[in-house]
């Protein structure tokens, strides 16, 4: 069961963070993504097609976001 308007946070986008939101909006979610501040320009335009919005950082991610999930090395 999808949450109305609810949206996900995740902060890291690397293979568990990409899978983590194409997951998630597979769902029904709506998936707010970030990385670090330098790959902001590569991400849009490399996932541009999927439906994620690709916001340029965590702060931004957070503001937006009901839940967040850190996906980002130990």
């Amino acid at each position: 069961m999808v949450v109305e308007n609810f949206e996900i946070g995740i902060i890291g986008a690397g293979d568990m963070g990409m899978l983590y939101a194409q997951r998630f909006q597979q769902a029904g979610y709506v998936v707010n993504l970030c990385d670090t501040p330098e790959r902001h320009t590569e991400l849009q335009s490399k996932h541009k097609d999927l439906g994620l919005n690709i916001l340029r950082d965590g702060y931004a991610v957070s503001r937006r976001s009901d839940l967040i999930i850190y996906s980002v090395p130990a």
